[in-house]
């Protein structure tokens, strides 16, 4: 988790260094630009300015000769004497701060250069329309330059330098404070990343009761969520596994026990073998190869390895024929068996067996807890989902806490249900899985009136009917 906090950390470091570089190269360099166009401007409003006392100059004269001490000795039009000179520093002729003035005459000889540098020499064409005309007598009779800014010299520099500074101080600690920001959220996103992590290798080494506190409402707090609902079901998979195991080593024993004490009396002459003394055995191994029948099919339904042979089915008609397979055992402990079927309804798109077997599992489930005068209701009717099964009855109906997990393996939620009736805690368990097989779903409630009603739902054929 280490790495990941480093590996966020870079990308911010990086990510931070390139945008506050980007964002300040492209500040100054709109910085200096915008100085430049500002002392330009300034500088060509002050040529304009000046034109006319040169071009008064010029009439007087009727030459530029001495016309350099005249510039020096002028007021500046607008701006007072001296203000943003550059005495000493090559703004001379009252020009503007960073300006260079340049004086050519109607041939383009430069006759006045505030450096000094360019006098006697030609002036190049493209200069001479960058300056402002001088005209007497509507006759030019001189260009005045005033050149671009010189490369940010004195008062310029400084003040171009502030600007950079501010930038560097304020994007340092820009970078500064959201690196720091960035951290603490790379620590807000590893630090319970680093409690998954722990936990789940506690978890791997077989405590399953570890659980994560969920102290946010993000992806960080969904994962943490189903990580202690994963740990949950682990948790409480494995109690019905350690259960499951006893379940079967009791269910296996039980009748082993039986037939081997069985067994032994015949060998010992104790009984004879009869068919009398054979038929407990035979009883026994009945309940044994139910027991691994159910065993065996959940694990395949489990593995989805069971093929479906689907066809159209009227669900009315099962109903009836599993009512009548029941009928005799339900008479047998004082239950009635009715079967109710609402209206019409569409050709059920499942396998017969398959659904035949679901049903009996719920009714064998139903007769176990209906005492005698009670009453087991198979009914269906359409809906939404294609139809809907039901399979009531006037028990004692399920405990809320048990509701959950009624269609776990091997629960046994009611205590009254002992192995000695047949229950063995599959039944309703692949109930589930044949329903969901089919595409159905499969849900318990507690009636109203008292009782418990089962029920689950088939896809149905469309447009056909049976």
């Amino acid at each position: 988790m280490r790495t990941l906090w480093l590996k966020i950390v870079g990308v911010m470091a990086v990510v931070l260094i390139l945008a506050l570089g980007a964002v300040g190269y492209a500040y100054n360099r709109a910085a200096t630009t915008g100085f430049d166009v500002y002392v330009s401007r300034g500088g060509q409003r002050w040529a304009e300015a000046l034109a006319p006392q040169l071009e008064g100059y010029y009439a007087r004269t009727g030459s530029w000769d001495g016309v350099a001490a005249f510039l020096e000795s002028s007021a500046t039009p607008g701006m007072g004497r001296g203000r943003g000179a550059m005495a000493g520093q090559g703004g001379a002729y009252g020009a503007p701060s960073g300006q260079r003035v340049i004086l050519a005459d109607e041939q383009g000889r430069v006759v006045a250069d505030s450096l000094g540098q360019l006098v006697g020499q030609t002036l190049a064409a493209d200069d001479l329309k960058q300056g402002v005309a001088l005209a007497v007598g509507g006759r030019q009779v001189g260009t005045l330059v005033v050149s671009a800014p010189m490369l940010h010299e004195g008062p310029e520099a400084e003040f171009l330098a502030q600007v950079r500074n501010g930038i560097i101080v304020g994007g340092v600690a820009a970078g500064l404070l959201a690196l720091a920001l960035g951290s603490l959220l790379a620590f807000q996103i590893t630090s319970p990343l680093r409690a998954l992590t722990q936990a789940a290798r506690r978890v791997a080494g077989g405590n399953l009761a570890q659980r994560i506190p969920v102290r946010s409402r993000d992806e960080v707090g969904e994962l943490t969520q189903a990580f202690n609902e994963m740990a949950s079901a682990l948790e409480r998979n494995e109690t019905l596994r350690r259960n499951m195991m006893a379940d079967i080593a009791h269910e296996l024993r039980t009748p082993l026990a039986a037939m081997r004490g069985n067994l032994e009396g015949i060998l010992d002459g104790v009984f004879p073998a009869t068919g009398e003394s054979v038929a407990p055995i035979y009883e026994q191994t009945l309940l044994l190869s139910r027991l691994v029948d159910d065993l065996r099919e959940l694990a395949l339904a489990e593995a989805g390895q069971m093929r479906l042979e689907r066809r159209p089915m009227d669900v009315g008609e099962l109903l009836q024929g599993v009512a009548a397979m029941v009928r005799p055992q339900a008479e047998s402990q004082g239950v009635g068996v009715e079967v109710q079927v609402a209206g019409p309804l569409p050709a059920a798109d499942a396998d017969p067996t398959r659904i035949q077997q679901v049903l009996l599992n719920l009714l064998g489930n139903a007769l176990r807890h209906t005492p005698a005068g009670g009453v087991i209701t198979l009914s269906a009717e359409a809906s939404e989902e294609g139809i809907t099964v039901s399979v009531s009855d006037t028990g004692s109906g399920i405990d809320p806490a048990d509701l959950p997990h009624i269609f776990d393996r091997f629960y046994r939620g009611d205590s009254s249900r002992a192995r000695d009736t047949g229950g063995h805690g599959l039944g309703l368990a692949i109930v589930k899985r044949w329903v969901e097989i089919h595409g159905g779903r499969v849900w318990a409630e507690n009636l109203p009136s008292g009782g418990a009603r089962f029920s689950f739902t088939l896809p149905a054929r469309s447009g056909q009917t049976l």
